[in-house]
């Protein structure tokens, strides 16, 4: 599935960021009670906090109203980014816990810029 905000209606965005935010607050919430970083004292606040979660729960009642009024066609589409996004956001959480490094091909590259 090939997500592009320039050619998909504002209802598969929705889909397509809803298990994004709802996903920060319930790690973020998590985070809250254990030692961490201060680094990240900021961000996890941000997240963790009662206006984003309200704000998230704003848009979950936006995503679902537009699935109110979708076609069948639209609510697959809706579907199959909402399941992409779960798989993403699970990447990038697995990704982290396993303090994943970047590939060697990526590293080089990145390594070269460095001199320019």
């Amino acid at each position: 599935v090939v997500f592009e905000p320039s050619r998909t209606s504002h209802d598969h965005a929705f889909a397509f960021y809803v298990i994004t935010s709802n996903s920060h607050i319930f790690i973020l919430n998590n985070l809250n009670s254990v030692k961490r970083p201060p680094a990240y004292d900021a961000w996890i606040d941000m997240y963790a906090g009662d206006e984003f979660e309200r704000d998230v729960k704003d848009y979950i009642d936006m995503c679902d109203n537009a699935a109110k009024n979708a076609d069948e066609s639209t609510l697959k589409s809706m579907r199959e980014h909402f399941m992409m996004s779960c798989k993403l956001e699970h990447m990038f959480w697995d990704q982290a816990n396993d303090l994943m490094k970047w590939p060697d091909i990526v590293a080089e590259s990145c390594e070269g810029d460095k001199d320019k």
